[in-house]
């Protein structure tokens, strides 16, 4: 099991350029944009605590535990932080299972990712920032994401933070990080209506009650 605290932040379109440049300059190891597919299984309408996703080859779980509420980050920045566990198992059979989960709309959700990741790793007495590459093995620290999305055949944005490590320590990780990126330049206004989990979102966009999707 992992323990996560995550805040996200979800806007339609697409990510102006002064985002992407913003992102970017703030990048210490750039990655290359990576692109996947993911699948959502529809829960019920209202459902935003729970989340179950196949994603290459593997079924992840997880659960929100606990909301810190309303987080106010940076004078431009606000938003809620929640604690999450995950579990992800391999699926030894998934290329046989992925083509029933395309013809089967009503029970699964197609998003398509493209995404690009900073990774921060803690070190020290807990309070030293350090980049490192995106793969690279890390007891503590934060992910950083700008993540572009297509679902039901519109287009959306998200920025997130997702940090790890002990219970007791996820919370003042994500703090941590969030802090050092904003304080290197201004970031972009980023508001409490536009924060949700992936599961919350799914059900503020309406795909969780559109067969179609």
């Amino acid at each position: 099991m992992l323990q996560t605290a995550e805040i996200r932040w979800f806007i339609a379109g697409t990510a102006p350029p002064d985002v992407l440049d913003w992102f970017h300059q703030n990048a210490p190891q750039p990655e290359p944009p990576a692109s996947r597919t993911d699948y959502y299984f529809r829960l019920f309408s209202g459902t935003d605590t729970l989340g179950i996703k196949l994603r290459e080859g593997r079924l992840e779980v997880k659960q929100r535990v606990y909301q810190y509420g309303v987080v106010h980050l940076h004078p431009y920045v606000v938003g809620a932080m929640e604690e999450w566990h995950k579990w992800g198992f391999s699926l030894a059979e998934a290329e046989n299972f992925l083509p029933a989960i395309k013809m089967s709309p009503s029970s699964w959700i197609e998003v398509n990712k493209t995404r690009q990741q900073q990774m921060y790793q803690i070190t020290g007495d807990d309070t030293q920032i350090v980049p490192v590459a995106a793969d690279s093995p890390a007891e503590q620290g934060c992910s950083f994401e700008l993540t572009h999305i297509t679902v039901a055949g519109k287009a959306w944005w998200t920025l997130g933070f997702e940090a790890f490590g002990p219970e007791l320590r996820v919370q003042e990780n994500l703090m941590l990080a969030a802090t050092h990126i904003f304080a290197q330049n201004t970031p972009p206004r980023l508001r409490m209506r536009e924060s949700y989990s992936y599961p919350g979102w799914l059900q503020f966009a309406g795909v969780h009650d559109n067969v179609s999707a």
